[in-house]
């Protein structure tokens, strides 16, 4: 639902320009799985995982499949040992194909921006200061939610997006 809103408001001066460009709508999901491992983890704000993934020789997203359990399709196998019960929850859960997830791993436009910001800051001027630093297509839902729990200061959240979008 997110992604159909803001596909509207990209095109609100412009319906034609909405209704001839309706396949970006549902090309993400094929770009997904023919992502490699590094990108999709990026995205996920768990690039600190891929040299595990490549020691099991996971590369694309695709192949992901290959390396599911046995006894439960939704986890991936005993091979891959996360340090953080939460990293394997969000594992998990884009593996499953669980929509609000998938919400997350997409790119976040300034409107998706400030409602996330909004619910760990208050302070609107802060709020438009993260805001305006956050250049479209840089910053997925993962990486923004993790900026913003694990930094406290006005200063330390802007300087965290400023290195996530220099790494992108």
């Amino acid at each position: 639902m997110a992604k159909l809103q803001g596909h509207f408001l990209k095109y609100r001066h412009d319906a034609t320009a909405a209704t001839e460009t309706h396949a970006d709508l549902v090309k993400d999901n094929d770009n997904v799985a023919e992502m490699t491992i590094g990108e999709w983890l990026d995205r996920l704000n768990m690039s600190k995982y891929l040299p595990m993934f490549t020691k099991n020789q996971a590369y694309l997203v695709n192949e992901l499949h290959l390396h599911l359990d046995l006894h439960d399709k939704s986890k991936l196998n005993a091979n891959f040992k996360f340090k953080d019960a939460l990293d394997e929850m969000r594992i998990k859960l884009m593996i499953s194909s669980d929509q609000e997830v998938k919400a997350d791993f997409q790119y976040v436009t300034p409107q998706v921006a400030r409602r996330q910001i909004q619910k760990f800051i208050k302070n609107e001027e802060i709020v438009n200061k993260l805001v305006e630093a956050i250049p479209e297509e840089t910053i997925t839902g993962f990486q923004l939610k993790d900026i913003l729990v694990d930094n406290y200061s006005q200063e330390q959240l802007l300087e965290a997006v400023k290195n996530r979008v220099q790494q992108t």
